[in-house]
């Protein structure tokens, strides 16, 4: 994964804070369900995560100087995947 530990910490905690274990779970059932493929539902994880929040994030960890799209997905997938959201 080639974002770095500490910006991977930080979206996985941003992640909790704004849904939860269950939610996050809850969520990917009801995608799976509708049909909408994984990619979909990690990036709406990630953009219905508050705006001032998210934008910290980006902005503290200057995250696309270094890394794309590709790397935030896999990122995503493995912090649900930690969360326990990932089956």
């Amino acid at each position: 994964m080639k974002i770095l530990p500490e910006h991977y910490v930080a979206l996985k905690k941003m992640l909790l804070a704004s849904y939860g274990a269950e939610a996050i779970a809850q969520k990917k059932r009801l995608y799976r369900e509708a049909g909408f493929n994984e990619t979909r539902f990690l990036f709406d994880l990630l953009w219905g995560i508050p705006f001032a929040q998210r934008q910290i994030w980006f902005d503290e960890t200057v995250f696309y100087s270094y890394a794309d799209d590709t790397h935030l997905e896999t990122a995503l997938r493995q912090a649900v995947k930690e969360i326990g959201a990932g089956k």
